[in-house]
């Protein structure tokens, strides 16, 4: 069930540029098509969120639904709390252009505290009322892998906040992400946005990335309530052979200001 109460800006003009990609998906979609049902039916996808370990999909039994990065790029879908829409039994509610309201298995509230929300296994819900502020989720999307949804009790394994689910978003390691990335997009309300990714190799074994995003626009879209939305993420990683270290860190900045 998906239920928007406002309409999205559409974006008037975007400019784009990336120095550096992997496969393209002109490429991806050519290697599917010329494959045959038998070949079709051994690609797997392997997920995290239902074990806290890695798994093929077909092996796990929970109701998993796994958003990729193409679909949230096929999409045209401007957060993350929009990309969740695109999953089947998740309740996506626009209370205004950057306040939502997202629950699973359940009746929908702001700061719906049943769910856990997690970024690369990492807890991110607000510990003033076990909910989600989703506005100060905004990572880049392009520096999104994917995004599992696990549906259903998750107690036992990641404890009480995960009582009717776990949504766990997963970036790229960042040697995935080398080189240059600038996107900026215009909109109505006077939607203005700015992302800058810049990913380097620091030693042959070490990479590291640093991402900046900033949004602008109307709080709501029948005033002109101004709000501000600022994050900023730095990711190394390190990988000799097996073995593996991440190291994250970030923040963010918001400021709305509203008219009596």
């Amino acid at each position: 069930m998906k239920n928007y109460l406002s309409k999205s800006p559409i974006l008037f003009s975007a400019l784009y540029f990336s120095c550096y990609a992997n496969i393209s998906l002109a490429s991806e979609i050519d290697d599917l098509m010329s494959m045959d049902l038998d070949e079709l039916t051994t690609q797997s996808v392997t997920v995290t969120t239902a074990a806290k370990k890695e798994q093929p999909l077909n092996d796990v039994p929970a109701a998993v639904y796994v958003i990729t990065n193409e679909q949230i790029k096929r999409s045209g879908v401007r957060s993350i709390a929009e990309a969740l829409a695109l999953a089947p039994g998740v309740q996506v509610t626009k209370i205004s252009e950057f306040n939502w309201q997202i629950s699973l298995r359940g009746l929908n509230e702001t700061l719906f505290n049943k769910l856990l929300v997690m970024v690369d296994g990492r807890s991110v819900f607000s510990p003033l009322m076990s909910g989600t502020f989703w506005h100060t989720i905004d990572t880049i999307l392009e520096d999104i892998d994917r995004i599992e949804i696990l549906r259903g009790s998750a107690g036992t394994m990641w404890g009480g906040n995960a009582t009717n689910g776990v949504i766990n978003i997963i970036t790229k390691n960042s040697n995935e992400t080398l080189g240059q990335f600038f996107e900026a997009d215009a909109g109505e309300y006077n939607y203005k946005k700015a992302s800058y990714r810049n990913g380097f190799q620091i030693n042959d074994m070490t990479t590291a990335r640093l991402s900046v995003k900033g949004v602008q626009s109307d709080y709501y879209s029948f005033n002109d309530d101004e709000w501000n939305n600022y994050n900023i993420d730095f990711r190394t990683d390190y990988i000799e052979d097996d073995r593996f270290v991440t190291w994250q860190v970030g923040g963010y900045h918001t400021k709305s200001q509203h008219s009596d």
